[in-house]
């Protein structure tokens, strides 16, 4: 139980700021950066790729924003990784807004690997074994056992984390 009012505490917090936050278009720089991670009825999910530490004022070492956007182009996908400008972020966790802009940032392919680092994360995403939304820890390619290890953990849980390895090959 206080790991779910220190989490609506933080989630919050984080809303708060995010309201306050630059959301223009222009030279600014995004609101948020993170991987879409779920696609529902016209909005995108999308989970900071950066976690924040909470644990020195009693609440989550890791804590991920994330935030329902509607108004997304349709060209966007699960895994894909976006900048995004955005309005006032209503207070829920997941968040809720809308684009004001998007960019999907280009995917790291390393050298010798077949897959791109958005598809080795959407193979993941659909193989993962919990059924909440995910945060990504971490996406590394290991180019001599060809495969990828992406390590995600689950959003709204706190505790659950999974490392999956994703062949390579297409």
């Amino acid at each position: 139980m206080k790991k779910i009012v220190a989490l609506a505490i933080f989630a919050a917090m984080f809303l708060i700021s995010a309201c306050g936050a630059k959301t223009g278009g222009g030279g600014e720089d995004p609101g948020m950066t993170g991987y879409v991670v779920n696609i529902d009825n016209g909005r995108i999910l999308v989970v900071d790729e950066k976690s924040l530490d909470f644990s020195g004022t009693g609440g989550l070492k890791e804590f991920y924003a994330a935030v329902w956007f509607s108004g997304a182009p349709d060209h966007v996908e699960i895994g894909d990784k976006v900048a995004v400008w955005h309005g006032a972020v209503a207070e829920s966790y997941p968040g809720q807004s809308k684009v004001v802009r998007l960019e999907v940032l280009p995917p790291d392919k390393p050298e010798g690997a077949d897959l791109a680092q958005d598809e080795a994360l959407r193979r993941a995403l659909e193989a993962r074994s919990f059924a909440g939304d995910a945060a990504v820890r971490s996406i590394r390619y290991d180019a001599a056992a060809d495969i990828w290890r992406i390590e995600l953990r689950e959003l709204l849980q706190g505790e659950q984390a999974v490392t999956l390895e994703i062949d390579d090959r297409l």
